[in-house]
This record gives C-alpha cells, sequence and structure tokens, in this order.
C-alpha cells in the first residue's frame, strides 16, 4: 500500500487533507457456505485485489466531513450466492 496526502490550513483556521492512495494484493474468500460458486479462473479462492482510492477531509469545526472513492479489481460480495470480480464497469460472474 501507498499513500500520499497533503494536510493545509484555511485562512479561516479549517483544516483540510486530500489524499491518493493505492494497494495491490492477493485476497482469499473464506468462511464460504455449500452453495457459493467460485469463478473457474479462481477455483483455489483467491483474487487479485488492486485499487486506486482518493479521499478528501474536512475536519470538524464543528461539523466535518469525510469523502472517499476508490477504482480497480477484486472480488465483491453478489447476492445470487457467487463470487464477482468488477473489473471498471465490467463484471465477470459465475451464476
Amino acid at each position: 500500500m501507498a499513500r500520499y496526502t497533503y494536510p493545509f490550513q484555511l485562512r479561516n483556521g479549517q483544516f483540510i487533507e486530500t489524499s491518493i492512495q493505492g494497494y495491490t494484493g492477493k485476497y482469499k474468500v473464506s468462511n464460504l457456505s455449500s452453495s457459493t460458486l467460485a469463478i473457474p479462473s479462481h477455483a483455489d479462492f483467491n483474487y487479485d485485489d488492486r485499487r486506486i482510492a482518493t479521499s478528501l477531509i474536512i475536519y470538524p469545526q464543528p461539523m466535518g466531513l469525510q469523502v472517499k472513492y476508490n477504482w480497480g479489481t477484486g472480488p465483491e460480495y453478489n447476492p445470487r450466492r457467487s463470487i464477482s470480480i468488477r473489473k471498471d464497469s465490467t463484471e465477470d460472474t459465475l451464476c
């Protein structure tokens, strides 16, 4: 994981922090029910997980705000009891 953060203070004393981060690794899905299926190319339930994210934090004075958004590829829950891999705007699923 790598992260770059830049905090700064506005003239009115409000602190704001912007950042960009990214990580890559493997995710092992565990604790599966008997009806959960893997994508055939991932029969061992090991999935690549690669993401880039940005965030903005406005620290409380007395109210604050935190916003995060990420893009990438990785496993995600699918209510049809299968595992999906989301790749930007496409999705591979085994039903």
